[in-house]
Formats: structure tokens, sequence, C-alpha cells
């Protein structure tokens, strides 16, 4: 057996044994109910409170001595994506304040929350994170461009602009690393490219987190895009691609999808 198998191998029965081992969890009520901010605050406290200007903070006890520090980061990353999207005043004073759930650690979100990581749920306007996991803005990116754009429909659209969106207001924070370089890396194989992504091809690239890469490459065009011409285009596109489609490329920018994706490339200095 070669090396490669034998890792692949022992990779699924290490899964195979992980999964098989857990204590299997008996939750009190379904993932929705449990996410519900009221639900939260009387069924799965105690918490404590730390209002903000656009962020309604609700904590772990057992966090107290470091909340300042998490509550001055999780503002931060409102506060620099509404930078980004230059939201208007008009706008952010009738933006609803985001509740903020910060679990003492992953272990106590799944228990509470019946999820792992951090996520995010629109309709209860609420982010959910385990400390461990602050330094990320990803879900904060999906609250706020739908509250300023509304929400993103196409879903054919909802990897490369919506999902993108979150990972472009990352960069620096989630991930420490220059998204350019990165993608430059990224689509040396030519498999990922944003038209591939967009045909659900997915690329053969053994061991890789290929949707990480995907996004990653999908918000460093985004980022482009927003740069280039301009964050309203953006929003703009954004709205235009629910009523239609593809078409809304050429609406917004004056080029089709394929000709902003040629530029994209010729600016990272890729031939294609």
């Amino acid at each position: 057996m070669n090396l490669r198998r034998s890792k692949f191998l022992t990779i699924i029965l290490l899964l195979f044994l992980q999964t098989s081992c857990q204590k299997k969890i008996e939750f009190p009520a379904s993932l929705m109910e449990m996410n519900n901010p009221e639900y939260l605050i009387k069924n799965s406290g105690p918490w404590k409170v730390n209002k903000q200007d656009h962020i309604i903070v609700y904590y772990s006890p057992t966090l107290d001595s470091g909340i300042d520090s998490l509550v001055a980061l999780h503002k931060s990353h409102v506060d620099n994506i509404i930078n980004i999207i230059g939201m208007s005043s008009a706008k952010l004073d009738s933006m609803p304040k985001i509740n903020v759930w910060i679990f003492a650690n992953d272990e106590e979100k799944y228990k509470k929350t019946q999820l792992h990581g951090i996520h995010a749920i629109g309709d209860y306007g609420s982010v959910y994170y385990p400390a461990e996991h602050s330094k990320s803005a990803h879900e904060y990116g999906h609250i706020l461009a739908s509250y300023n754009w509304g929400w993103m429909w196409n879903k054919e659209f909802s990897s490369v602009i919506d999902e993108a969106f979150a990972y472009y207001v990352d960069e620096g924070r989630g991930f420490d690393f220059s998204y350019i370089e990165r993608t430059k890396d990224i689509l040396s194989n030519d498999s990922y490219s944003i038209s591939n992504i967009l045909a659900g091809k997915k690329p053969f690239d053994l061991f890789a987190n290929i949707g990480q890469k995907q996004e990653i490459a999908c918000a460093t065009f985004i980022k482009y895009m927003i740069e280039k011409y301009g964050v309203n285009k953006f929003g703009q596109l954004w709205r235009e691609l629910n009523k239609n489609g593809r078409d809304a490329f050429k609406n917004t920018y004056g080029k089709t999808l394929e000709e902003l994706e040629s530029e994209f490339y010729s600016y990272l200095g890729i031939k294609i």
C-alpha cells in the first residue's frame, strides 16, 4: 500500500472512531428554538451582558476576566465592515443591534446551540461564537451585508458573492495572510477559476480544503471589484443578482462576468 493511500485510510479511521465514540446529546428543543435569543436568555444562561453602539454581547460568566478585550475585538469587526460598506448614518441609526453570543468554548456552544464553530442566523439578528474563535469577522459579514443590501436569494451566486463577501471582511482577522498572494497560488490550478466554481466543477486537489480555497479566490475577486469600482457598485450588483442573475454584471459594470474575471486575472498577473 502506498504512503498516500495509507495516510488517507488512517484519517478515515480516526474520523470514524471519533464519531462513534462521541456521546450522543439529547437536545431539549429544535436547533432553531435553541438559537432563538428568547430561548437562550431563558434556558441557556446564566449570561452577562455588555452593550455597545451596534452590538449587545451576551457572554459566559467564565469569560469575565478577559471580556473587555473580547468585546473590543467584536466591536472592531462590526466597525470595520460598516466602514467597508460605507453605511449611511440613517441606515446605522435604524439598524437593530446585533446579538452576539460568546460561549466559554466550542463544547459549551454545541450543547447550547447544536452547532460547532461560528455561525449566524439572520432571522434572529445574531452571531454565535466560542470564545476561542473570536478573531473571525466572517459571520458579521453575512449579517451586515444582508441588512444593507438585502438577502442574497440567488443560489447560483451565494458562494461567489454572499459567502465570499464574508470571507473578504475576514482578511487580516480570521485569516492572517494576504489574500492576493494566496489567490495567485490557488489560481495556478485553473480548476479553481471563478467560472468553474460557478459551474459547480470540483477541483481535484487531494487533502486540500477545497471549499476554503474556492472562497478565498472568490473573496479576492470581490476585493478587486470593490477596490477598483467602489462598494456602491458592488451593492448594486448584489441587489441586481437577485433580479437578473448573470445579466447583473453587465447591467452594473458594463462588462460580463467573463470579462471581469479576465480583468481580474490580468490584475493578478496570471495568464489564462
